[in-house]
């Protein structure tokens, strides 16, 4: 850095200098230019007003135009009081030009009361001269005591005008009112304006003589008081919420000299314990456990003999709380093999008791980053393997990583990074902006392997933004050439309306506190001729607390809502009177204990029930279903130390057992106990993973009756994409081998799939899309297969079908025949289903989910669904059979001569044991996408089934061997359950239509980021248009399918049957495939993200088997579906931004399960990717390696994340081992390390003394010191 320092102001009485009218510094390594002014007439000395961002230097090019200028300025009042001149500098504006006034303008502007208060804050955005937004934020106090800056009003408006602090008045978005104690000064009351009830909704608080909160009671009565340490008095140690209904406790203890959180007690009754170092870092975790074991210790063996904690945790803390380790963490000054000293910090995580002390080579994956001086990340490694795992000098090549290029602003303007199937071909993703960032232009350039090109445009659509509130908001979206969608919003940032391409309208409302009161678009709300009346697609009704307690679809269809203090639902009725009850655990412990439906009212007989036991963690520990007839269904889960399932018992008795090298799976077994009362194995599985992506390299499977292996083998690339996937039948030797399916998948630049080539039959399909859209396909010679959208992303034209859509209904021709005609109802639903093949009806039960179809010859298939809105039971018409669903991975297929097939499926654990019982097993293959297209009889090999998907899903299932009936089709496309006679998938939350390439509801997420994607705003679309690419977890959106589906489809290895003898005694073949958990649903996998950023994280689909309170799969995908679900079931609100509590939910249940099973690699890509493209300030490492979330107070303790590369299984026992030693000598059998390092700090001997000289406190033991945990920080 140089600086250059001009006019400098001195004091007239020689007391040195005042300042200096301007500062250019230049970075020289990097060649920018940034000049600070400030000014230099009293009162305002030494105060900036103005930064500029420069191209040059400004002594050579004085004339130039910054690149991005912001300026400020300051009023100084003048008054007097006791004689003396009294100024206030009250700042006027903040102001940041880019491109200069013509560009982008964003201004903040303020006015004053006479004691500095800002009474009037005006923000304005302007782009190329035009005001493109404006609101108002206006606020009144009063003086107690001589305190004179309380506030006791503040509204925003869109309404310049709106000054009036007594009243809501029309353009205002909120409004607020405040009280304080007359003698304290102290909060009392906040007062938000509701406008549903014309009242305002009252939260009141209690404060301490030290000012701590105490307590707090809402509008809803709930209660929440805060008890502080009685000698640290800022340091709360109880916080207890109650009212009617609710009564749980949060407990805290802290160390006496950090003052850090060394434990607590969360209100689900999960205990967790830390010991920190003299620089209050945390350097062991442990959780509370029933069973003593090898390295349990007790929370009084543990915790310091002083801290400080109320009596009755301390009590809890006891010597017979028994604590199991999870995590320790060291900090280390680190000498590489070149000699460089680095600082260092590692993770280590311990799984399993009975895995101590055995050992297996170490599995090292490594994550590299060069940044220039601002912090920008120039090169990101993808996973790799190469290097030792000591030399942190190494430095991978181009092609083994993304290269970025900044601008002098910090912008990305291109990365680049090789193609998937050739690392010679580079793909570069450029951004260009106009009116700074107002505006982004996307264009990604690459191979297209069907044009045989390296260099072509994939894609290239522009975005613009408006910033509201400091967050960018995206008010147009250019998915496909040039159709745009538009998107405004209120001033607070909440959505008001979208528009696609074809102008159709989404219009959203809101009332006063933020939440959403009417949702109207052409989707939700149909024309019906039987129903004229105009009523919104939803309306939402609240009570005089602010909860949610009606909804209304334009069917004017109601469900009704009571509600706990809490928000929780206790109720939900539909308009049929049928009901849907929850109880929560009466032990104070905030768990969900079950889920019951009562068709007819709650007086009358249940229909399902859903019950829910936890372990001490606390973790689904059982997961009941109950049915009409009284029969229950339990699976029982147990756990390793770090969460991942360890068994999982079915309700016939079998067993599922995991085992795991570190967080990867390397061993899935289904056993029972035999006739004789011995365990016998049903089926097996052993996962190889021998690469830095962690999936799968081989899966041999087999077992059961099966007389011969199978092995799945894979290849990724280094981006963790599939290039291929072979399915071998094993032999007696590598000569007997018998290859039964091979394919080979190649992708163009932009991610997409643009070849998957069959090796048996050495014919290739072929893809080429449309920008984001799939444009057609073409399998070999074969005539292609064209799709055509139109504006709004329906289907006019389907390979050979062409389809009119009307306001209602949607009609498809194949030629001057029709093909199918679908009828809606008012609220999007399809009610009526005509094809070639069959006519139905279909009907829903009062909660939208799909209770029948009739065929129109009269037979009824009835549908019971589960009270997490899965579909549980399906009973075919007559004596036709059924299938009952208890999880992703165990079902019971009654057949129409009374026998039962029981399907237990790999890796989603499931086992069934009766005497007599004969077990059988099948070989299933999966494509890219998790489709299952190939089932191999067991015993020799031989094909039993092939099934071939049309691109968007019609299935074609040809039957090689006739006298095998045990196909169920659970498991078909994307492997997801075929309802054979709808011909329908259940994809959970929607049912899919393949016909018509639309799913049979709209979609009702609510979330912008979704509605902004291509097709987003088509309610009815299928995976964005994209079928090949995506995959769709829960049926509310899609994923990178290409990126994740992959890992689903290694763990689809095979399945138990068992036929349960009414009359016959054969022993079909099961079917078998993924549960939708264990396809990961493709993309979570690997998230997929903007500019060409891929992170790879683990999702193991046997990691999670009950972590949700919801289900019995809690794999990430299944994670955001089940609480997806829940939202819907409970009518969760609106909250303000566009940001509703389903989605907030549903990302903290995603972020929740990702970071549980990623290591510190891509922890760290998570953050640089959210710094750098979603506008978040995330510390690289933050997240990583930490056992606790910040914010002792409030914030949540929990969240143990196993951070780190995959070093498993070797040296000796790392207990005993110093940190230094763990970093060389790897680590034990069970456990997991994670690495990082800073850069080369120092090459001296000398530092440790040196940096320990700079650390004044007594008895820190450490020999590095940086700084201090604690300072001060200035805003201005």
């Amino acid at each position: 850095m140089a600086k250059t320092y001009r006019q400098a102001l001195v004091n007239s009485q020689g007391r040195g200098w005042l300042g200096f009218e301007s500062i250019t510094t230049h970075n020289i390594v990097d060649d920018i230019w940034t000049t600070e002014h400030y000014f230099q007439t009293f009162p305002k000395i030494g105060l900036k007003s103005k930064i500029d961002t420069l191209n040059s230097d400004p002594e050579v090019d004085p004339q130039q135009s910054p690149l991005s200028s912001q300026k400020t300025d300051y009023d100084t009042p003048l008054s007097q009081q006791n004689g003396c001149d009294i100024y206030h500098v009250n700042k006027l504006f903040d102001k940041l030009e880019t491109e200069g006034e013509q560009g982008r303008v964003q201004m903040t502007q303020f006015t004053y009361d006479d004691n500095g208060n800002v009474i009037t804050k005006y923000v304005s955005e302007h782009q190329q001269g035009q005001i493109i937004f404006q609101s108002w934020e206006n606020c009144s106090y009063t003086s107690i005591r001589g305190i004179t800056s309380l506030m006791t009003a503040m509204k925003l408006s869109s309404v310049e005008t709106n000054r009036d602090l007594t009243a809501f008045q029309q353009g205002d978005v909120n409004f607020t009112q405040y009280t304080y104690n007359s003698n304290t000064a102290l909060l009392e009351t906040v007062k938000r304006w509701s406008d549903d009830t014309g009242d305002f909704l009252t939260t009141t608080h209690g404060f301490d003589d030290y000012g701590n909160k105490t307590s707090t009671m809402d509008p809803a009565g709930l209660t929440t008081t805060t008890t502080y340490d009685s000698y640290f008095n800022s340091l709360p140690i109880q916080q207890v919420e109650k009212v009617c209904g609710v009564n749980s406790i949060q407990l805290l203890a802290y160390d006496m000299e950090s003052g850090e959180l060394l434990a607590k007690r969360e209100t689900s009754g999960r205990l967790t314990c830390t010991h920190v170092d003299g620089f209050g870092r945390n350097i062991e975790a442990r959780m509370q456990s029933k069973v003593t074991g090898t390295l349990s210790t007790t929370a009084k063996e543990f915790l310091p003999k002083v801290y400080a904690a109320s009596s009755d945790f301390m009590k809890l803390l006891s010597d017979k709380c028994i604590l199991d380790p999870v995590q320790q963490y060291s900090y280390d000054l680190f000498k590489s093999s070149a000699g460089n000293s680095y600082l260092t910090s590692s993770t280590l995580s311990y799984f399993n008791d009975t895995d101590i002390g055995s050992s297996t080579d170490k599995h090292v994956t490594w994550k590299c980053w060069t940044y220039d001086t601002r912090g920008n990340p120039l090169f990101e490694s993808f996973n790799l393997q190469s290097a030792p795992w000591d030399n942190f000098e190494y430095q991978p090549g181009p092609s083994e990583g993304t290269t970025s290029v900044f601008d002098k602003l910090g912008r990305v303007l291109n990365q680049t990074r090789p193609s998937h199937n050739d690392s010679a071909i580079n793909v570069v993703s450029s951004l260009q902006y106009s009116i700074w960032g107002g505006t982004v232009l996307e264009t990604v350039t690459g191979p297209d392997p069907n044009a045989s090109a390296t260099n072509v445009v994939l894609w290239s659509a522009p975005r613009t933004y408006i910033s509201i509130n400091g967050k960018e908001h995206i008010i147009s979206a250019t998915n496909q050439g040039a159709l745009t969608s538009e998107f405004t919003y209120d001033v607070a940032g909440n959505l008001l309306s979208a528009s696609d391409p074809q102008a159709k309208r989404e219009t959203r409302k809101y009332n006063s506190l933020g939440q959403l009161r009417i949702l109207d678009n052409v989707y939700q709300r149909m024309q019906d001729p039987d129903k004229p009346l105009e009523q919104p697609a939803m309306t939402y009704i609240y009570n005089g607390t602010g909860q949610l307690e009606k909804t209304i679809n334009a069917n004017e269809e109601a469900i009704m809502f009571n509600r706990d203090s809490k928000g929780r639902p206790i109720i939900e009725t539909g308009f049929d009177v049928r009901v849907l009850r929850y109880q929560y655990d009466d032990a104070g412990k905030e768990r969900l204990s079950s889920m019951t439906v009562y068709p007819s009212g709650e007086a009358k007989q249940l229909e399902t029930k859903l019950s829910f036991e936890y372990d001490e963690r606390p973790r689904l520990s059982s997961r009941a279903l109950t049915l009409a007839d009284g029969v229950e269904y339990e699976i029982v889960f147990e756990y390793d130390w770090q969460g991942q399932v360890m068994t999982k018992s079915y309700p016939n008795g079998a067993t599922k057992l995991n085992k795991y090298i570190g967080s990867l799976l390397s061993y899935s077994e289904v056993y029972a106990e035999g006739p004789g009362g011995q365990r016998e194995t049903w089926l097996d599985g052993t996962f190889e993973c021998n690469n830095a992506t962690e999936k799968p390299n081989k899966i041999t499977f087999g077992k059961a009756d099966g007389q011969t292996d199978f092995q799945h083998t894979f290849e990724y690339d280094l981006q963790s994409y599939t290039l291929s996937h072979n399915l071998d039948q094993l032999g007696q030797s590598p000569s007997d081998t018998k290859p039964l399916v091979q394919k080979t998948y190649i992708y163009n630049g932009a991610d997409q799939l643009a070849q998957n080539l069959d090796g048996m039959s050495n014919v290739a399909k072929k893809y080429n899309h449309e920008g984001k859209r799939l444009k057609n396909s073409q399998i070999g010679d074969a005539n292609v297969k064209n799709y055509v959208y139109d504006s709004s992303g329906n289907i006019p034209t389907k390979v050979d079908t062409t389809i009119s859509y009307g306001s209602n209904p949607a009609t498809g021709k194949r030629g001057a025949a029709t093909a199918f005609n679908i009828l809606y109802d008012r609220a999007g639903r399809t009610t009526r289903r005509d094809t070639e093949a069959s006519s139905l009806q279909l009907s829903y039960d009062s909660f939208g989910l799909l209770a029948s179809y009739k065929y129109i010859v009269g037979k009824t298939t009835n549908m019971t669904g589960a009270p997490d809105g899965k579909t549980v039971k399906r009973e075919d018409p007559g004596n036709g059979g059924s299938l009952l669903t208890i999880s992703d991975d165990y079902n019971i297929q009654t057949k129409t001569d009374g026998s039962e097939i029981i399907t237990i499926k790999l890796p989603e654990q499931a086992s069934t044991h009766a005497s007599g019982y004969s077990p059988s097993s099948a070989a299933l293959f999966t494509d890219v996408k998790g489709n299952v297209t190939h089932r191999f009889k067991s015993t020799d090999g031989s094909l039993l089934e092939t099934i071939t998907y049309d691109d968007f899903g019609t299935p074609r299932i040809k039957r090689v061997q006739p006298s095998d009936t045990s196909f169920n089709k659970t498991s078909t496309y994307e492997s997801k359950s075929l309802n054979e006679g709808a011909e329908l998938y259940d994809f959970g939350s929607r049912w899919y239509d393949p016909i018509t390439g639309r799913f049979t509801t709209p979609d009702d997420i609510l979330a912008v980021k979704d509605l902004a994607r291509t097709d987003g705003l088509n309610r009815l679309a299928f995976e964005n248009n994209d079928p090949i690419n995506h995959a769709d977890p829960s049926g509310h959106w899609s994923l990178s399918a290409v990126l994740g589906a992959v890992l689903g489809a290694a763990l689809v290895v095979g399945a138990i049957a068992l036929t349960i003898a009414t009359g016959r005694a054969a022993a079909p073949l099961a079917a078998a495939a993924a549960a939708a958990g264990a396809l990961a649903s493709g993309g979570i996998a690997g998230g997929k993200f903007w500019g060409g950023y891929a992170a790879t994280v683990l999702v193991n689909a046997a990691i999670g088997g009950a972590t949700g309170a919801l289900g019995a799969v809690a794999t990430p995908a299944n994670m955001v579906s089940v609480t997806e679900r829940l939202g819907q079931a409970v009518g969760l609100a609106m909250g303000t931004a566009t940001e509703n509590l389903i989605g907030a939910a549903a990302t903290v249940g995603s972020k929740a399960l990702i970071s549980a099973t990623s290591s510190l690699l891509t922890t760290v890509a998570h953050n640089v990717i959210e710094n750098k493209f979603y506008g978040t300030h995330y510390g690289l490492f933050e997240g990583a390696g930490t056992a606790f979330g910040s914010g002792a107070a409030m914030g949540a303790l929990g969240g143990l994340v196993s951070a780190g590369s995959h070093l498993v299984k070797g040296g000796e026992s790392a207990v005993a081992q110093t940190s230094a030693q763990r970093l060389k000598k790897g680590l034990t059998g069970g456990l997991l390390i994670g690495v990082r390092a800073g850069f080369a700090v120092a090459k001296s001997e000398d530092l440790p003394q040196r940096a320990g000289n700079g650390c004044p406190r007594k008895g820190w033991r450490w020999p590095i010191c940086i700084g201090s945990r604690r300072g001060i920080s200035r805003t201005y």
